[in-house]
């Protein structure tokens, strides 16, 4: 009925089936991770990015930060 050699093989399944569900676990678990920590940096991405004022220079025909540009004629005061 149960013999040695049966209990034995009976324990090597029981081990593999136990560390299988562990590896499963461990990728599932580090998967979750990497999503959350990818959907936080990009709320934090989102959040530390804001826009730029961008003003027309008629004279020097782009648009810049505001700041003026290096033309002395440039219709952008400081």
């Amino acid at each position: 009925m149960f013999t040695v050699s049966k209990l034995i093989w009976l324990g090597i399944i029981l081990i593999a089936v136990w560390n299988l569900f562990r590896i499963i676990e461990k990728r599932q678990a580090l998967k979750d991770r990497n999503d959350s920590n990818s959907d936080t940096a990009d709320k934090k991405a989102d959040r530390d990015s804001e826009p730029i004022a961008a003003v027309y220079c008629s004279t020097c025909a782009t648009f810049t930060a505001g700041a003026g540009c290096d033309r002395a004629d440039c219709g952008i005061t400081d």
